[in-house]
């Protein structure tokens, strides 16, 4: 939520490090505790960090996510 509202106030750069920290909690919850039940918030951070490269227009980076 936080990620958004910075977003929303196009403040990408700060949002796409909330991103990140997001991916980082998600990945560890999932892939080392096994709580599948959140692999769909892991990839919903990676797919909003894409869009707001996009948004950026740092397309190289956005594909590779």
């Amino acid at each position: 939520n936080k990620a958004a509202a910075l977003a929303d106030l196009h403040r990408l750069d700060e949002a796409i490090k909330i991103h990140d920290k997001a991916i980082e909690v998600c990945k560890k919850l999932v892939f080392k505790e096994g709580r599948w039940d959140l692999a769909n918030d892991l990839a919903m951070s990676y797919n909003n960090k894409a869009a707001a490269l996009a948004d950026l227009h740092r397309l190289d980076e956005a594909i590779k996510i």
